[in-house]
């Protein structure tokens, strides 16, 4: 027999992290396409639908980052 382990209040605790995991890339996804649109480079759909698409935090800040430089968008989600 498995025992279950963890109060009835952990998988809040889980639900309200993933919560705000999520509402941090969100935002860095927003911040991405709004440098590129601020600086005039065009992100076509199939791009735009990558940022959309990703979830990871680390990868969003190297784009970040890159957009602040980046002369096209291809130099900015580049692996």
């Amino acid at each position: 027999m498995e025992v279950l382990r963890g109060g009835p209040g952990e998988g809040k605790a889980e639900g309200m992290a993933a919560g705000k995991a999520e509402g941090k890339a969100e935002a860095k996804r927003e911040a991405l396409l709004a440098v590129l649109a601020a600086r005039g480079i065009e992100v076509p759909d199939e791009l735009r639908e990558k940022v959309l698409g990703c979830g990871e935090l680390d990868q969003l800040d190297t784009w970040f980052h890159r957009s602040l430089t980046a002369t096209n968008v291809q130099d900015v989600l580049s692996e």
